[in-house]
């Protein structure tokens, strides 16, 4: 039998519509199993977490890509798992191959063939397609080029001047000072 461990503990987070909140800790201190909880995909053994608004989580590369799809293959998936009509998968396949930098070629291979970084753009780009009211990310930036890093800071200070909330975890610090208007710093699960 498993033993139960309490991962996080005593956490009160509010986090409103425009706001971005960085979250700073070190590895295992719980700051991906929080980013979980948000998500839905964890439920709290205590105590409860409530998220109002469409909720786009990055929370690991390649997680929700399918790897035997081509790069657009994928972008047609998650608009249509998103509840998006035709339109919102048009507008997702013009705003990847806008935002993403990929080219024909790497959006025609399949996913299982893309470098990290490839995957981190792809994954990025499809998140932010349509405008989620809550983004969640967890370390997933740190993985793209400086230009790339850039242009992601940038779409998140839009998303968040269009009412976006955004929660983000990282190892850095400096990260995290980029666009969050406030950070914490995590010590195993607690502030």
């Amino acid at each position: 039998m498993l033993e139960r461990k309490r991962i996080i503990s005593h956490v009160d987070l509010d986090v409103y519509a425009g706001e971005c909140f960085g979250i700073v800790g070190r590895n295992g201190s719980g700051k991906s199993t929080l980013l979980r909880v948000l998500a839905g995909i964890v439920e709290p053994s205590g105590g409860s977490a409530r998220v109002n608004g469409r909720v786009a989580p990055m929370l690991a590369l390649g997680v929700g890509l399918e790897p035997e799809l081509n790069g657009l293959e994928n972008v047609r998936l998650c608009a249509v798992l998103m509840g998006g009509d035709r339109n919102a998968v048009r507008r997702a396949l013009e705003h990847v191959r806008d935002f993403a930098g990929l080219s024909e070629d790497d959006l025609a291979m399949q996913v299982k063939r893309y470098s990290t970084g490839m995957m981190a753009r792809l994954g990025f780009a499809i998140a932010i397609a349509n405008d989620p009211e809550v983004l969640l990310i967890d370390e997933v930036l740190a993985v793209g080029d400086a230009e790339f890093q850039r242009r992601c800071y940038e779409r998140i200070d839009l998303l968040k001047g269009k009412g976006s909330t955004i929660v983000f975890v990282s190892h850095s610090s400096a990260k995290c000072r980029n666009s969050a208007i406030a950070r914490a710093a995590w010590n195993m699960g607690a502030w």
